[in-house]
């Protein structure tokens, strides 16, 4: 653990944002390469594809003949129509406007006014983006990549006892970066959340965190030799986080990044307490709305502040925010490098 905070390094990060940044954010290489959870496998149907913005960029998603979920660029390289308009036809995307065909590769495969068996032009190709399923999440690999990809993120402890699950959706008129930083971010609790979970909390507070490779581990309190020890919040790259509570009860968010200023929220309750059918269904229930009000309060403030640029430069920031300068740190250096972030790369 880190005894002191070292200063944020302004210079690092200017050189690592473009400076278009303060511009709505329609250029992929403002954002850092990893995996990111975007969305949940259930919002993606069998029959018929489906458009979701991410990253600034119109996405088409659709299943292909195994039911495996497939990513393109949403716009048809012919004539520019938007392929989610389309159908699913054999485990390809078909255009609505032309019925040009593309498959899970983003291959066009069929050009109907050229008839079976004509020659199609590579041209008509269009971006195919990496996905996976894992933990009941969809994760996309947002950038560049040679060789072995990074495994997918997630938290072991999370699935090593019988628990339920529950999720709730929110959007945020608020850059990704700017919500993940709030939930890194302990000693606000007493003043966004004074009528809910910060009720009865000290302002006045110690702030630790740990960095190791890809995760940021953070907890209010005095200094521990296991960081895992009781209450602790932790985010690993890119966009995973967690609130681990107890024992019995987590909390995770995944923060999907819509474009420059919103994001998709999805928040998952795991509880192990009630577990039995109907009995836990309410307290899923009673849960998400507490969870609702709360995310409400957090939305409030995050949304006033400057989404601009998508790393901050010119906030004067104090040793309890210690997590939020190794996230930015983090994130400059991925930008920089172009790299997802690695248990060596991570380490400084």
């Amino acid at each position: 653990m880190r005894d002191s905070v070292q200063p944020l390094g302004q210079r690092d990060i200017r050189r690592a944002v473009s400076t278009s940044a303060s511009a709505p954010c329609q250029d992929e290489t403002e954002y850092a390469p990893g995996w990111y959870a975007i969305a949940e496998p259930r919002e993606i149907p069998a029959d018929r594809p489906v458009k979701l913005r991410r990253f600034g960029v119109d996405l088409v998603l659709f299943r292909d003949k195994d039911g495996s979920i497939a990513c393109l660029d949403d716009r048809c390289k012919h004539r520019g129509a938007s392929l989610a308009l389309g159908n699913v036809k054999d485990g390809c995307v078909a255009c609505p406007f032309h019925g040009f065909e593309f498959d899970a590769k983003g291959e066009c495969k069929h050009l109907p006014v050229l008839g079976a068996g004509a020659k199609i032009p590579k041209a008509m190709n269009t971006r195919a983006y990496t996905v996976r399923e894992q933990d009941d999440w969809l994760w996309l690999y947002w950038g560049e990549f040679s060789g072995e990809l990074p495994e997918i993120p997630r938290f072991e402890h999370l699935y090593t006892s019988k628990r339920r699950a529950h999720t709730i959706v929110r959007e945020w008129s608020a850059s990704f970066v700017r919500v993940i930083e709030n939930q890194l971010d302990p000693f606000h609790l007493p003043f966004v959340h004074k009528s809910t979970i910060g009720r009865n909390m000290p302002p006045a507070m110690t702030v630790n965190y740990v960095e190791e490779g890809s995760r940021i581990t953070a907890w209010p309190g005095e200094a521990r030799t296991d960081k895992h020890a009781g209450f602790f919040i932790e985010f690993c790259w890119a966009n995973l986080w967690v609130n681990h509570i107890s024992d019995q009860l987590d909390i995770v968010a995944v923060f999907a990044p819509i474009d420059a200023t919103h994001t998709r929220t999805y928040l998952r309750t795991f509880q192990g307490f009630v577990t039995i059918p109907v009995l836990g269904w309410i307290v899923d229930r009673v849960m998400a709305l507490s969870n609702v009000k709360i995310f409400a309060q957090d939305e409030g403030v995050v949304v006033s502040q400057p989404q601009s640029p998508l790393l901050a430069t010119d906030e004067v920031l104090v040793k309890a925010d210690g997590a939020i300068i190794a996230f930015r740190k983090m994130y400059a250096r991925a930008l920089r490098s172009r790299e997802p972030v690695e248990s060596d790369r991570a380490a400084e």
